[in-house]
C-alpha cells in the first residue's frame, strides 16, 4: 500500500537499525530521505493541481459548447420566424 515504506522506516524495529549507524551517516541519510519526501510532496501537489485544471477546463469547454448551441438555436429560431 502507498506510504507503507515510510511507516516501516519509522517503526520500532527500524529505530534499532538506525541507531546502529554512525551519527554522520544517520544525519546524511535522514536529510536525504526528507529531501526526497519534500520532492515527492511537491510532485504530488503539482499533479493534483494539473488534474484540477484539466477538470475545470473540461467543464469550461462543456459550458462553452452548451452556450454556443443555445445561441445558435436562438439565431435559428429568429431567422425562421
Amino acid at each position: 500500500m502507498y506510504g507503507e515504506a515510510g511507516n516501516e522506516l519509522l517503526s520500532d524495529r527500524a529505530a534499532i537499525v538506525w541507531m546502529t549507524l554512525p551519527d554522520d551517516v544517520r544525519i546524511r541519510e535522514v536529510s536525504s530521505l526528507i529531501s526526497e519526501l519534500e520532492q515527492s510532496a511537491t510532485l504530488m501537489a503539482e499533479f493534483i493541481s494539473e488534474k484540477q485544471k484539466r477538470i475545470e477546463y473540461n467543464n469550461w469547454g462543456e459550458l462553452l459548447r452548451l452556450y454556443s448551441t443555445h445561441i445558435f438555436f436562438k439565431i435559428w429560431v429568429y431567422m425562421n420566424l
